[in-house]
């Protein structure tokens, strides 16, 4: 398949509904870093990538046009204007099957992980409703609804897939008020990050670790020596080549349906920063870890 240099004229950004929200909320984007995995460092490693896709027949939309999922409508042109962008054939030619599993991908460029002003590039946003709405669902919609009119953005609601993946509005919903009856309230991201166990292994130096192995254990969690903290510490240690895991966990922090907390973003992005400062590549660090904990 045959790709054109630039970005699109028109641009299709697909997320959680959660994620959504908080893009319109916040009025930035977070860009994922280009590090993470091994196909991803020869397109562009240093920078900081919005992924997006040109066209609706794209497989990651296809694959990702679930319940709770929303699809923004972007101005490629007004984005090209202030950064760089280009297409990207992630899989390869081995991997398309017979374009099967084209992503048809358009990657904006940025050297810093945000995109400010992000509600100037959204020109629409089309919604897949769940079948049943609860407390939580009905929260995020409700911020969708009033962030998207503060903004007048269009927002269009389906309950079928096929109208979805088609941007047909002619067979849109109107969202039911009383279905947002419940206020939303503030909420406080709870989920644990699975990237503070990695930056901890980096942060604290091996003394202050032979010192907190003394305290009890309820104190040594709250200094950062949880469980996992010490299952990774064993395993940079004893198993200095198997990278997977902390490529695994890199990947999952940058993925559309992970990552609702804002503490695993700042995990994200402070562990960038080091690898960046330091000039290390994924693998580097890991085995930098294993060097700085073997035998603690």
């Amino acid at each position: 398949m045959r790709v054109v240099a630039g970005l699109s004229p028109v641009l299709y950004h697909i997320t959680s509904t959660y994620k959504a929200a908080r893009i319109l909320q916040s009025n930035r984007f977070e860009l994922k870093p280009s590090e993470g995995t091994s196909i991803e460092e020869n397109i562009k490693q240093g920078a900081y990538y919005l992924s997006t896709a040109r066209t609706l027949g794209s497989a990651y939309i296809r694959s990702n046009a679930y319940p709770n999922y929303s699809l923004l409508v972007l101005d490629g042109v007004k984005l090209a204007r202030r950064y760089a962008g280009k297409p990207v054939d992630y899989w390869g030619e081995s991997m398309r099957n017979n374009g099967a599993n084209f992503e048809s991908e358009d990657r904006v460029f940025s050297l810093k992980p945000l995109i400010p002003d992000a509600t100037s590039y959204v020109l629409q946003i089309h919604t897949m409703l769940p079948s049943g709405l609860d407390a939580r669902a009905k929260k995020v919609l409700f911020r969708l609804q009033i962030e998207a009119k503060k903004r007048k953005i269009p927002t269009f609601y389906y309950t079928n897939k096929a109208d979805f993946l088609l941007l047909d509005e002619r067979h849109s919903v109107p969202l039911n008020p009383r279905l947002l009856d419940a206020a939303p309230v503030n909420e406080h991201d709870s989920y644990s990050s699975s990237l503070s166990d990695w930056l901890a292994l980096w942060e604290i130096p091996v003394e202050a670790y032979k010192r907190l192995k003394l305290l009890p254990l309820k104190e040594q969690k709250k200094r950062g020596i949880t469980e996992r903290f010490l299952r990774l510490m064993n395993m940079v240690s004893y198993y200095p080549q198997d990278v997977s895991s902390f490529l695994a966990d890199l990947h999952n922090a940058k993925s559309v349906g992970y990552g609702n907390s804002s503490k695993e973003r700042e995990a994200l992005d402070t562990l960038v920063s080091v690898m960046r400062k330091q000039k290390l590549a994924p693998k580097e660090f890991y085995k930098f870890l294993g060097d700085k904990w073997r035998g603690s």
